[in-house]
């Protein structure tokens, strides 16, 4: 642990930093904030292993309530999506986080939510606050399995995971494809300045 300022007070607060081997994946550290001044909480995740070679792009139909169990680890450098709700949303909005597919839906609608709750305040913006509205019906229907939907997790940084049911065995309901990362995505990721570092060191 490390002692740091609360993002929410910026009272001292300390970070609970720790460990976890995800099975069929890799090592993640879980970094946890519990502020004792204002109450604000706060998980986030981080892979040990940094970037890996190859971005992925995951896509799992959720069915059932047994979909809606499987573990999700959702890398802040990753978009997050359900292509039936026509929503996509970044995840370093929410930081990394480590939970499940009902857990992540639940995140996504608290945050829509919020959004929803401020568009409420500006009656010009009557279309987008109608919207948002419906989001969250339909959102609150995946939530309780009432929905099928896909969820989809794009992550260039090829850090991210959703729980394989039938593991070691392919996964019928979902596809892993790992792709080459585009110019711009490796700049976002900072690898081109690295590899020029590591360049100019070398020489």
């Amino acid at each position: 642990s490390f002692e740091t300022n609360c993002p929410s007070c910026q009272s001292p607060v300390k970070t609970n930093m720790k460990p976890v081997n995800i099975p069929f994946f890799k090592q993640v550290i879980i970094m946890a904030v519990d502020c004792d001044a204002c109450g604000y909480r706060s998980n986030e995740v981080k892979a040990a292993g940094g970037i890996e070679e190859k971005g992925t792009r995951i896509t799992v139909h959720i069915k059932d309530k047994s979909d809606l169990s499987r573990d999700v680890l959702a890398a802040e450098t990753s978009l997050i999506g359900i292509p039936e709700l026509e929503l996509e949303v970044q995840s370093f909005s929410m930081g990394g986080r480590f939970t499940t597919v009902e857990g992540l839906f639940s995140n996504l609608r608290d945050q829509l939510a919020r959004m929803h709750s401020i568009s409420l305040g500006d009656s010009s913006d009557e279309v987008r606050a109608s919207r948002l509205k419906r989001l969250l019906a339909e959102l609150e229907e995946a939530i309780e399995g009432s929905r099928q939907v896909h969820l989809t997790i794009d992550d260039p940084a090829g850090n991210s995971f959703v729980q394989n049911l039938w593991a070691p065995d392919d996964d019928p309901a979902m596809e892993i494809i790992r792709y080459e990362r585009t110019q711009e995505q490796n700049e976002d990721l900072g690898i081109d300045q690295l590899n020029t570092q590591s360049t100019e060191e070398a020489s």
